[in-house]
């Protein structure tokens, strides 16, 4: 997945998902959800099912795209994509597990155009 394209996305944040939960000390998932940027997550995977409901809530699209890479840069790296209503149930399904990056953002749908040339 590209980080920043012209056509997508301009910016790209970096964050925590550790600290989801929290009440308090946590990020403000509230702007993040108001903002277009793609959103970039380690240590997320515990708090996913908060951070899916407080980004929709704060008004991204349900149907925004969400990949979950594990292990990545390993030989086993995976990734498993949904959308943002849809990535908690399908991360359970999958059986997902740590250590995994979430990224969610119209990036994650330029993953396909890519994969013909990183299998290159």
């Amino acid at each position: 997945m590209p980080a920043t394209t012209r056509d997508t996305n301009q910016a790209l944040i970096f964050a925590t998902g550790h600290l989801a939960a929290e009440a308090d000390g946590g990020l403000d998932w509230a702007t993040l959800g108001s903002v277009d940027a793609p959103i970039v997550l380690y240590m997320g995977l515990t708090n996913l099912a908060p951070i899916a409901a407080k980004l929709i809530a704060a008004g991204r699209a349900p149907t925004t795209p969400v990949a979950i890479v594990t292990n990545a840069t390993l030989p086993e790296q995976a990734t498993l994509e949904s959308t943002l209503e849809n990535i908690v149930a399908a991360s359970a399904a999958a059986a997902v597990a740590a250590p995994a990056i979430i990224v969610i953002g119209n990036i994650v749908s330029l993953r396909a155009d890519l994969l013909p040339w990183q299998q290159r």
